[in-house]
């Protein structure tokens, strides 16, 4: 797994392209309580909520998800603004 992935969805999320991923502590909320990442000393990658400390490691399966995201963002025909 490479921790880039995290990151480069984590900037799709802030531009509003995708969803964050978000702390299933704080679903029931309104607000969006998003998990970050990081690199543990054993190249493992967590995903932790700051608001609640709520930790995870994150899994094969939601990495691969993430490329399929990152994939299809990526794919998405540019809106061209005819204006200009």
């Amino acid at each position: 797994m490479l921790i880039q992935v995290f990151s480069e969805y984590l900037q799709l999320a802030q531009a509003g392209k995708v969803n964050f991923l978000a702390c299933p502590m704080h679903l029931e909320e309104e607000a969006v309580f998003p998990l970050f990442h990081r690199l543990t000393d054993q190249d493992k990658i967590i995903l932790e909520c700051y608001a609640c400390n709520y930790k995870n490691i994150a899994g094969q399966q939601l990495y691969d998800n993430l490329i399929k995201l990152i994939e299809a963002e990526e794919i998405e025909p540019k809106k061209v603004d005819n204006n200009e």
